[in-house]
């Protein structure tokens, strides 16, 4: 069975094999150490668990105020368990805590779960002025009885996949090339704000307003195709233009209303960007401005 815990004082395992880091996106250089965990964790017959932090270390840190994640916790999670994690255990971050040794982080974390083995990253580092490089752990883990391996990356410097990479990719709207690194759909929680039952509409268009968590990044202002998701099985092409409002978070959704019959019934939470339709003049958030352009692009998506 697969679990989210918030923290560790309620979690024990008489043994594991972990890896520790914020993880951020869980994007494709993340998920190279996790097929290595979960491989061992399978031939030895022991549970795999993921260690990570929330808030991120640099939120706090460096008192980052504007939208920053990548994956907020429960998203995170869920993708992990998806990639076969057992158990994800996100820590709370805080200044105490960044003033840890990497010792005492790590007698921490070997006291609730029994390390066995341990899969890092060769920039890892942990603890106070990053003192737990992946050296420091290794001779950590002579005292406290665990194994460390670290993954050397599958890319050169230049094209290392990378967290920072990939927003900075959404920030230029350039969703397909995050989606590359990330190896899926940038996919970001939502919560839809309009009224089902009294939902704007223009001509064959419907809109619908909805938000997401204010530190969540959003792509480039600019019109995208997207899918709307409720739950397993239930889609719905969307074209979606974020904007940012007093730092709230906002999404307008314009769903083409002549693809098929809105699932009015259904509870939307989740959604998933592909790619960015370049010929919206940047800036431009009226949208009664762009229906012309947005019915041009739907006809042409469906050959009409």
């Amino acid at each position: 069975m697969q679990f989210h815990h918030r923290g560790l004082d309620s979690f024990c395992l008489d043994a594991s094999a972990i890896t520790i880091g914020s993880f951020d996106g869980v994007h494709q250089g993340h998920q190279f150490i996790f097929d290595r965990l979960t491989t061992y964790a399978k031939a030895h017959s022991i549970p795999s668990v993921v260690i990570t932090f929330f808030p991120h270390p640099i939120i706090v840190l460096r008192d980052i105020k504007e939208p920053y994640y990548l994956t907020l916790p429960d998203e995170r999670a869920s993708i992990l368990f998806q990639l076969g994690i057992d158990y994800v255990v996100t820590i709370p971050f805080t200044h105490q805590l960044s003033n840890s040794t990497p010792f005492e982080f790590m007698d921490r974390v070997n006291q609730h779960i029994h390390i066995q083995h341990i899969f890092i990253g060769e920039d890892f580092a942990l603890g106070k002025d990053r003192k737990g490089s992946p050296e420091a752990l290794k001779e950590i883990g002579k005292i406290l009885g665990y194994d460390l391996e670290i993954i050397s990356f599958k890319e050169g410097e230049q094209n290392r996949v990378s967290s920072s990479r990939i927003r900075n990719y959404l920030k230029e709207g350039k969703v397909e090339n995050a989606n590359a690194l990330l190896g899926r759909p940038y996919t970001i929680p939502v919560q839809i704000l309009s009224d089902l039952k009294t939902v704007n509409r223009s001509g064959e268009i419907i809109t619908l307003e909805m938000k997401c968590d204010p530190m969540q990044l959003l792509p480039a202002p600019g019109l995208y195709n997207a899918v709307l998701e409720a739950e397993p099985g239930i889609q719905v092409p969307f074209f979606v233009k974020p904007k940012i409002n007093d730092r709230q978070s906002l999404l307008i959704g314009l769903f083409p209303a002549k693809t098929g019959s809105f699932p009015f019934d259904k509870i939307f939470t989740r959604l998933s960007f592909y790619s960015r339709f370049q010929k919206i003049p940047a800036g431009i958030l009226g949208l009664e401005k762009d229906y012309p352009i947005i019915t041009e692009i739907i006809a042409t998506i469906h050959g009409e």
